[in-house]
């Protein structure tokens, strides 16, 4: 009878943990089902992006004609006798390098800019399933829209704009429901999630380059619709665990409207030097570090690579960078390494890889640089947040990544564009590359400063602390003195108020003795 009782107990103990919660996430179970659809949203969303280079490079060659996307006959353009058959009708602008660039990275910024701020005010509202879903539709629609565009200046609304936004709505909602279903197996989970982003890199630079060789990049757009809608697919995956209840009173609903608006324009922490010198180290990383995924392509094009081995060099980034965070992540966790360190070192590397990608005139020597940039470059963004919560801490890592990514849009939508332009204004790419490593070692050198800074500011804060403690027990002192002073006072006064009354008290008494004394006689 105890063993079936016991039984019996422990079913229903197991019952009642069944259902998991927010309070209680499940670390497993459908979670991993989220973390793949978070999986293949960056393998799309961000693949796509690191992988316009090769679009890029469609955009500029002169021996598309402009102007006649959709144009299916073999017909040059006038005063150019090349026919489609050794010019195929890609549709390409032939505008400068620094214009064009712009289409790429008016689409990063948005992504970068509208994460937080508009993407964690609607999940907030409507969760991560829905926002994900308007994100996917909204790529997809700027992909189709963009295929049939027929100026460059378009492709910034259609493209850029549009794009830009649906990314952003895609991108860090889905980052937010890890956070919901994993907690013991968090840093797993992110890690395999982002792994997507890597994954998409590798496999779409190849893809892009075939589908423009096949059916140009209008037809390339039409396809990146398609794979953009399946995304809504994946936001069916993302089901919001639900809360006890007794969290689901009003004032802890509007407490978390609160943090969420906090989020999104608590500017604050522009006072604290700490955050400053993370986000201006994360700015300078920012501006560099996208230059030759953009522009990387066309500069071996340029060295007379074929298209599809220069459109390879931005696949060897790509798996070099799994490569790079895995590894350079696992030693950055020992507790004898200084983590700080070890995102100095490779962002520094990464940057000196950039400054003497010029001197490497063989393609060859274009993948060891590719290697090399990729595996340390994409360490240090994978770390770059880490070292912010080593010295911001937890409680303010949501507030600094909004503004953080805010900072980084900037620095993103400038970067490729001056590149161009200098390729624009030189004819080389040289100083574009010497710039772009130049920038990324000041972020390293600015991250240097960090551990002196904080020391300093610990030894302010113990001595304002000291001070306080001080002023206290001052206070506290001063306090007691008066109480004595007072309670001493209060005695003086009892006396001289009682002395009269003790007086006749005497008197009486004396009296009474004579009385006494009388009546004996």
């Amino acid at each position: 009878m105890r063993s079936h009782t016991r039984e019996a107990d422990k079913e229903s103990v197991l019952s009642e943990k069944v259902e998991p919660t927010l309070e209680n996430p499940p670390d497993g179970g459908w979670g991993w089902v989220v973390c793949l659809g978070c999986f293949y949203v960056q393998f799309v969303a961000i693949g796509l992006q690191f992988a316009f280079g090769v679009i890029y490079t469609t955009y500029l060659d002169p021996r598309c004609p402009r102007n006649v996307a959709g144009n299916s006959s073999g017909e040059g353009t006038p005063g150019n006798s090349t026919s489609a058959s050794s010019a195929p009708d890609c549709g390409g602008f032939g505008e400068g390098r620094g214009k064009t660039a712009w289409v790429t990275s008016i689409c990063i910024a948005l992504t970068f800019a509208t994460s937080l701020p508009l993407a964690g005010i609607l999940s907030d509202r409507l969760g991560s399933r829905p926002v994900v879903f308007i994100g996917s539709v909204a790529s997809a629609t700027a992909y189709l829209v963009s295929s049939y565009v027929n100026e460059l200046s378009y492709l910034y609304l259609s493209y850029g704009l549009l794009a830009g936004i649906g990314f952003g709505l895609m991108y860090m909602p889905s980052v937010l429901m890890i956070g919901q279903y994993f907690k013991r197996r968090r840093g797993f989970a992110y890690g395999l999630a982002c792994a997507g982003a890597d994954v998409g890199t590798i496999a779409m630079a190849p893809v892009s380059q075939v589908l423009v060789d096949s059916i140009h990049w209008q037809g390339a757009f039409r396809v990146y619709s398609g794979l953009s809608i399946s995304l809504v697919v994946a936001s069916l995956v993302f089901q919001p665990l639900p809360k006890h209840s007794s969290t689901l009173d009003k004032d802890k609903k509007e407490e978390k409207r609160e943090r969420c608006f906090q989020v999104c324009i608590d500017f604050s922490l522009w006072t604290n030097p700490l955050f400053l010198l993370v986000t201006t180290a994360n700015v300078f990383m920012a501006f560099g570090f996208l230059i030759p995924y953009v522009h990387l392509v066309k500069h071996a094009e340029d060295m007379n690579i074929k298209a599809t081995q220069s459109a390879l060099l931005i696949t060897y980034i790509g798996t070099s960078s799994i490569f790079g965070r895995v590894v350079l992540g696992r030693i950055a966790d020992h507790p004898r390494i200084n983590r700080l360190f070890i995102v100095q070192l490779s962002l520094a590397i990464a940057g000196v890889a950039n400054i003497v990608c010029p001197f490497f005139t063989t393609y060859l020597g274009l993948i060891f640089y590719s290697l090399v940039f990729g595996m340390f470059n994409g360490a240090a963004v994978c770390l770059m947040p880490v070292v912010m919560v080593d010295y911001l801490g937890i409680q303010k890592f949501a507030q600094a990544l909004g503004l953080m990514l805010g900072a980084e849009a900037l620095s993103v939508l400038l970067g490729p564009p001056s590149a161009g332009w200098i390729y624009d204004s030189t004819h080389s790419y040289h100083i574009a590359f010497y710039l772009s490593g130049g920038v990324m070692v000041c972020g390293a050198a600015v991250l240097a400063a960090l551990p002196c800074l904080r020391r300093k500011m610990k030894r302010k804060a113990q001595v304002k602390l000291a001070g306080e403690r001080l002023e206290q027990q001052h206070i506290d002192k001063t306090s007691g003195a008066v109480a004595v002073a007072r309670s001493e006072s209060d005695c003086v006064d009892f006396r001289l108020h009682e002395r009269p009354c003790h007086d006749i008290a005497m008197a009486i008494t004396r009296i009474q003795e004579t009385e006494t004394e009388v009546s004996r006689l």
